[in-house]
């Protein structure tokens, strides 16, 4: 029998137990970013924005139906990020040689038509040059009745040498129904003073890890009275001052669940 996926640089492990890390690299009050490793990692919790408390929650509750086979486009090194309930195939593909699961590239994906049951896009389309194609070849793969979850940012900086994107509240939506999806739940993750405290963070350990003192006791005295006030928002949910977007989507009705293959 011919394997479900396709790609002579695909490295398939063994399913995993379902048992995996309970949420994101640095889950709870860090969200999905990598570990702090600026400032000591009680300081940094106590700092820890608001943001990926939200960022988290979403994850929580709109991957809470995860099952069948889920494929992590941009997975990173880090696999069994999602806490995955048991008999879950997962499989975290990333160009990157450090990727743990299966090595590729999201815009020409090496799994067959319809043999997806989730496609995680999470804080990636934002790094792909061209997002309709991965957008393409996630309804290609994706099984009929399949679920895409998409997370992206929005008012965040620049967080790495390939970040080209950035959508609205009407923006994203537009991307996925043009893509022949729906969105099923989601929305916003942010507010005024959520998205003041979240960027005074990421001064704060750009400061810190270029010694620019200058920058940092400012920052530290506005983050001093931004992470209150950021409790307080209670525009949490206003697109207007989204820090990220995050949307569970399924196949439009009527939508050509064949192959939609670009190459």
């Amino acid at each position: 029998m011919a394997p479900w996926y396709r790609s002579a640089e695909a490295r398939v492990p063994s399913a995993p137990d379902g048992q995996g890390r309970p949420g994101w690299e640095g889950e709870g009050t860090h969200g999905y970013t990598h570990s702090v490793t600026a400032v000591t990692r009680p300081l940094a919790r106590l700092l820890s924005p608001r943001q990926y408390e939200r960022s988290s929650a979403y994850n929580r509750q709109l991957l809470r139906h995860l099952g069948g086979v889920v494929l992590d486009v941009g997975c990173g090194a880090f696999h069994r990020k999602f806490p995955l309930p048991h008999g879950v195939r997962y499989y975290g593909l990333d160009i990157s040689p450090r990727t743990t699961h299966v090595r590729g590239d999201g815009h020409r994906l090496p799994f067959a038509d319809r043999s997806v049951d989730w496609v995680l896009l999470v804080a990636v389309l934002e790094h792909v040059e061209d997002p309709r194609r991965v957008l393409a070849e996630t309804m290609r793969v994706l099984k009929p009745g399949g679920r895409v979850y998409v997370a992206v940012p929005f008012l965040q900086m620049e967080h790495a040498r390939e970040d080209y994107w950035r959508w609205t509240g009407q923006g994203l939506p537009r991307l996925l129904c043009d893509a022949g999806l729906t969105i099923l739940e989601g929305g916003a993750n942010g507010g005024p003073f959520v998205a003041v405290d979240y960027l005074l963070w990421h001064t704060l350990r750009q400061a810190w890890a270029r010694r620019q003192w200058d920058v940092l006791l400012p920052a530290a005295l506005l983050k001093v009275l931004a992470q209150p006030l950021s409790r307080l928002d209670r525009a949490v949910g206003d697109p207007a001052f989204a820090t990220s977007f995050h949307y569970l989507a399924g196949r439009t009705q009527g939508h050509d669940a064949g192959s939609t293959d670009l190459r």
